[in-house]
């Protein structure tokens, strides 16, 4: 049985997401992984902030941080509804 790490894309995986250049099958894969991973829906959140020109802290969580994982979990889930209905 595969371990929640194996089953995490990799960092090169979870970047071509955030960029937008996973055809159609894998976004749909990782779509579905981030409905469900709070460490993957971190690791979104990282980049988020360094596209944005947010300067990299430690890793605290702090409010903001959860309000930003929560809605994209909201808005995964809503795309993997669209994408499957």
């Amino acid at each position: 049985m595969a371990t929640e790490a194996e089953r995490c894309p990799n960092e090169a995986q979870l970047l071509a997401f955030f960029e937008g250049t996973l055809r159609f099958r894998a976004r749909k894969k990782v779509v579905t992984h981030l409905a469900g991973c709070d460490r993957c829906r971190e690791s979104l959140t990282l980049l988020t902030r360094l596209a944005s020109g947010e300067a990299a802290r430690p890793a605290e969580r702090d409010e903001r941080d959860d309000n930003i994982k929560d809605q994209a979990a909201r808005v995964l889930r809503m795309v993997q509804r669209t994408e499957d209905g």
